[in-house]
């Protein structure tokens, strides 16, 4: 009973440190175009959530390996309350930008170490259903967020949005305190050769999940930015756009209750692919419609397909990992993903001066029609074990 109660509470710490991004890719965008950013400056303020993360996730990934996750998570959450006290103490576009990197940095930090605490909160056998549980409290946390700050945005100013963010952290610390969770420092270990990344990417099925992965979770980051833009020139609130964002997670959240049950009954790569063909039709009628209401359905629409694809995603990559290596392998994940996060969002702004939000639509649809053939050719576990290759 003890250990079920570690595992929920390491599953709602995890969770709660997935809301400051989600919060902050929706309303900082809205704060720079209010200061009257560009779209391409707006592409670039959404690139810095993810530039530290880039290079150093694999770094980050081989610490936690080491030392366990209960300091990296640590860490992480220091990051995001001083993302939040940047701005607050000096409101201007260079702290807007400084805020974004620090947040950014804080979260996907905290996903690295969460994803190792949640991992072994439980028995392996259960790693999936877990992974599935957590990415749907993400996804509560991608609800209500964008929601709450981009209320608080609209009632008391950018100043207290972006520090309301940064104080989820310390929340979280406070939380932390009495040790009831699965963060944990790890048990010393014989000094071993050097990991090398190359080494990873010698395993041609696991770049091939890591790859897959990257494009899920890019294609759920661009969200909020394509939706900025749409309700920037359909006069909509903050506070409506954030609803809008939020029905995409209320989609993930239903489907990532279910990912145990689904997981069961059917073949991951017709999962994964699928669920990429799926949401990229969604996305290619999204600029047409401009209401709330439509809106928000597309979302969950959206959300539906997108949100099985990092649960499962992140188990076949624990799967395919050597041994010893898998936060290294989640790291290399999110440096992946923080590659396509960093360029889409500037390749998006460059689109969307070009050829308007249908342009950033059509290159996110397109990349994932993509991503499902590949998807497509990830081979079943027994057939690598055949191979030798796990």
């Amino acid at each position: 009973m003890a250990a079920n109660g570690r595992l929920a509470a390491t599953l709602l710490l995890a969770a709660v440190m997935n809301g400051p991004l989600a919060a902050s890719r929706l309303v900082l965008p809205v704060i720079a175009l209010g200061l009257g950013a560009s779209a391409l400056v707006v592409g670039l303020l959404s690139s810095l959530f993810t530039v530290a993360p880039m290079l150093l996730n694999v770094a980050y990934g081989r610490w936690v390996d080491r030392v366990g996750s209960l300091v990296p998570f640590v860490v992480a959450n220091g990051l995001i309350l001083c993302g939040g006290l940047v701005f607050a103490a000096a409101p201007m576009a260079g702290t807007l930008f400084a805020s974004a990197a620090l947040i950014g940095a804080g979260t996907v930090f905290a996903h690295v170490a969460a994803t190792r605490g949640v991992s072994e909160a439980d028995d392996p056998a259960r790693r999936t259903r877990n992974l599935g549980y957590m990415m749907m409290l993400y996804s509560v946390f991608q609800l209500a967020m964008p929601v709450a700050i981009g209320a608080l945005h609209e009632t008391h100013g950018a100043r207290v949005a972006v520090a309301a963010v940064g104080s989820i952290g310390a929340v979280v610390l406070v939380a932390m305190a009495p040790g009831f969770h699965a963060f944990r420092m790890a048990r010393r270990r014989a000094p071993a050769a050097k990991p090398r990344v190359a080494d990873l990417l010698r395993h041609r099925e696991l770049v091939r999940r890591i790859a897959v992965s990257g494009v899920f979770s890019a294609a759920q980051t661009l969200f909020p930015f394509i939706i900025s833009l749409l309700a920037f020139g359909a006069g909509l609130t903050t506070a409506q756009a954030g609803v809008v964002v939020g029905a995409l997670a209320l989609g993930a959240i239903t489907s990532r209750f279910c990912v145990g049950w689904i997981v069961a009954r059917a073949e991951p790569r017709s999962l994964l692919a699928g669920a990429l063909i799926a949401s990229a039709i969604v996305y290619v009628v999204l600029p047409w419609f401009t209401g709330v209401a439509p809106l928000a359905l597309l979302a969950i629409l959206i959300g539906l397909p997108i949100g099985i694809g990092v649960p499962i995603s992140f188990g076949l990559i624990y799967e395919a990992s050597p041994e010893g290596r898998a936060n290294e392998s989640i790291g290399l994940t999110m440096t992946a993903t923080n590659i396509l996060q960093t360029a889409l969002p500037v390749i998006a702004g460059v689109v969307a001066t070009l050829a308007g939000v249908v342009g950033v639509t059509g290159m996110t649809a397109t990349i994932m029609i993509a991503a499902a053939w590949l998807a497509w050719r990830v081979e079943p576990a027994s057939a690598q074990r055949e191979t030798g290759r796990l």
